[in-house]
């Protein structure tokens, strides 16, 4: 093989090399944003708060809205009829066609005080949020 050919193979896959890695890198742009942790704070936090020995509420946090250093207030939305489990609630909350009713408004500093579970959290698509 001449030296030109050998240069035009070795041309020929660097290209085929930065065309891959470049691919690789252009990915869905879903999968470049990190979700947040799943805490209270955000909105699309799912939390299954415990009513009974075997009874859940499954709430999601719709909104929040901060008006003061110790005001910050929650808009809860409610799976009905909850679950049965913390595992059901998880498995309820990680299903698209989940129906959440509005329900309350709370002070995040009075929803703490109850015992709750943060279990999951799924960013709001735009005809969820308000």
């Amino acid at each position: 093989m001449s030296a030109a050919a050998r240069a035009l193979c070795r041309r020929s896959a660097w290209r085929a090399l930065a065309g891959l890695l470049l691919a690789g890198l252009a990915g869905c742009s879903a999968d470049a944003v990190e979700e947040p942790a799943p805490t209270l704070e955000n909105a699309g936090t799912f939390v299954a708060t415990p009513e009974a020995p075997d009874h859940y509420r499954l709430l999601r946090v719709r909104n929040t809205l901060v008006s003061g250093p110790e005001l910050v207030y929650l808009f809860l939305d409610e799976h009905l009829p909850g679950a049965r489990s913390l595992d059901e609630a998880l498995a309820l909350a990680r299903d698209p066609e989940l129906l959440l009713l509005p329900v309350d408004v709370v002070l995040l500093r009075d929803f703490v005080t109850r015992p709750h579970v943060v279990l999951w959290h799924r960013s709001l698509h735009d005809d969820e949020r308000f």
